[in-house]
């Protein structure tokens, strides 16, 4: 081949590559246009009329945030709530906030010893923009030796909702809502529906659902059943296949412990056409127990 003919193949291939590219471009633009922008005006729309029902109810929610070295930290949602929203010509931001303050008189004093010790919890309670850190003694070198800990204030929690035509995803990031920390979540451009915003309303609530079950495809699903059933005949033939065979008499004959062995060599063929007995090891342990079990 000559290099002219190297060249144009090239040349074919990177046009073949950016053909592709522009294509799914184009396809996630679409989808963005289509389903995702549409999407985040009916979520929006969803998110005020909850918030809207939260205000005229005023429901005393409980939210528990475990802290390692602490204990759980009792909260209770305040329902004002605020939105915020950014429109660009190929992106889209929906943000909701609303703070949970402490229920400092549910949460436990705990009194903590060790510089170490102390740093650790006082960092969390600083990182998390948690007070509560109370009748601290320092030693000789001004460094805090223990301290009590009894947490206030609020914990502010968010939701971001994000989508662009760069992907056909809406990007979810959650602040503070079932734990301290943020959880991300992306969900693909034709499962933003109303059974997704009612999963989103009850998450954030506090109520039970399903926004982080991941779905497993039928096809693994079956694998897994199989995988379960294999191994419950294997520990049935297993089972079986060591359960003590009947004592022989103490004076017994050559076809007594014939027809022993035979019972048991018969399990061991039940089981390898079951297919849980597979190796010339595992039956060649059988027949050395046997043997010992009727010398």
């Amino acid at each position: 081949m000559s290099l002219l003919d190297d060249l144009e193949k090239e040349a074919a291939r990177l046009k073949l590559g950016t053909d592709e590219a522009v294509r799914h471009q184009g396809e996630m633009q679409r989808a963005f246009h289509a389903q995702l922008e549409p999407g985040l005006d009916r979520l929006r729309e969803f998110l005020e009329k909850l918030v809207a029902n939260l205000k005229l109810l005023q429901p005393r929610i409980a939210v528990h945030y475990p802290i390692p070295g602490y204990g759980d930290v009792t909260t209770y949602i305040e329902h004002n709530y605020a939105f915020e929203e950014v429109r660009k010509p190929s992106s889209r931001t929906l943000k909701l906030t609303f703070a949970c303050p402490i229920a400092s008189n549910e949460c436990a004093l705990v009194a903590v010893v060790g510089s170490a010790r102390v740093r650790s919890l006082a960092g969390t309670f600083h990182r998390h923009r948690i007070g509560g850190m109370v009748a601290p003694e320092k030693n000789m070198a001004g460094e805090i030796v223990s301290a009590s800990f009894q947490a206030r204030g609020k914990i502010e929690s968010s939701a971001i909702f994000h989508a662009d035509s760069a992907n056909a995803k809406l990007r979810m990031s959650f602040e503070n809502i079932d734990g301290l920390g943020t959880t991300l979540k992306a969900i693909p451009a034709e499962a933003v529906d109303e059974a997704l915003f009612d999963e989103i309303g009850r998450y954030l609530m506090g109520e039970p659902n399903g926004l982080f079950r991941e779905e497993l495809p039928e096809k693994y699903r079956r694998q897994l059943r199989q995988k379960v059933q294999h191994e419950q005949l294997r520990r049935h033939w297993e089972t079986r296949v060591t359960e003590p065979l009947p004592a022989l008499p103490s004076e017994h004959t050559a076809d007594d412990a014939a027809s022993s062995f035979h019972a048991l060599l018969a399990r061991v063929r039940d089981g390898m056409a079951a297919g849980v007995i597979r190796t010339r090891e595992i039956v060649g342990e059988i027949i050395a127990r046997f043997r010992k079990n009727h010398r």
